[in-house]
């Protein structure tokens, strides 16, 4: 009975950071929750061999992680198609509205649809997961400092492109 409780408080303080980082993967809403939904019933089985040499989020994102690739192997077996880049950056992402009603947000998140998938990875642990890029290294197999170095170009990037689109909504 505690074991469920327990897993009920990590389910609710995890799901949201487990979701963004998933969906910052996959693109799809649904797919997204299901791969979340999947991500906790895996770590409720596998809870004792959690040993707390890395954070509780990044061990999730890591069981996350791994279950999106399987469907993308799956996926490609398959012959299935796989969302593009440009095809995700070009549609404003549903979850938004889901995430917060603050225009800032909104517009961080759809600017951000238009960074390459390893960049957009690593802004969503940083910004969402609130990890540390020791953490984000770890979950995206890259050493810390890519992961600092590439949050922080990332991050120049989304800058100069918002203020660009400011001044030419301005003009």
């Amino acid at each position: 009975m505690k074991q469920n409780q327990e897993m009920e408080e990590i389910y609710r303080e995890y799901c949201r950071p487990v979701y963004l980082y998933l969906y910052s993967l996959c693109h799809e809403k649904e797919l997204a929750e299901d791969l979340t939904q999947e991500t906790f019933y895996r770590a409720t089985k596998s809870i004792h061999r959690f040993n707390g040499e890395c954070r509780l989020l990044t061990w999730l994102c890591q069981i996350g992680k791994h279950l999106w690739y399987q469907e993308v192997d799956k996926r490609k077996r398959r012959g299935q198609h796989l969302p593009l880049m440009e095809e995700t950056a070009a549609a404003p992402c549903d979850m938004q509205t889901d995430i917060e009603s603050d225009e800032g947000k909104v517009i961080l998140f759809q600017s951000m649809q238009s960074l390459e998938p390893k960049v957009r990875e690593i802004m969503y642990l940083r910004v969402m997961g609130d990890l540390s890029f020791k953490q984000i290294g770890d979950i995206t197999g890259v050493s810390e400092n890519y992961a600092r170095v590439t949050f922080y170009r990332a991050k120049e990037k989304l800058k100069k492109g918002l203020m660009q689109n400011e001044r030419n909504e301005g003009e």
